[in-house]
């Protein structure tokens, strides 16, 4: 069976960035994995590049890599051009 990862062990997340993001309520490695960079950058008070940065470590560690939360898949559509029937 397969240890749970904690989130020192993400790069980047040493204990004192683990006890910011706890105190923000990411307790598991999924926690940080399911939201956005931004929501992290918020909620914890760190900087734009490091959430980027432990949102993608956290995302790789579960596999999933291709994960896109609600949030980025409503700014794709948004991007997304229209062709009207009528």
């Amino acid at each position: 069976m397969k240890k749970e990862l904690s989130l020192e062990d993400l790069p980047g997340v040493g204990p004192a960035m683990a006890e910011k993001l706890r105190m923000a309520g990411f307790f598991t490695v999924r926690s940080v994995a399911m939201v956005s960079a931004e929501e992290l950058v918020s909620v914890a008070e760190i900087g734009e590049a490091t959430a980027r940065k432990i949102v993608a470590a956290a995302r790789e560690a579960l596999g999933l890599d291709t994960f896109l939360s609600g949030e980025d898949v409503l700014r794709h559509r948004e991007r997304i051009g229209w062709i009207t029937t009528g």
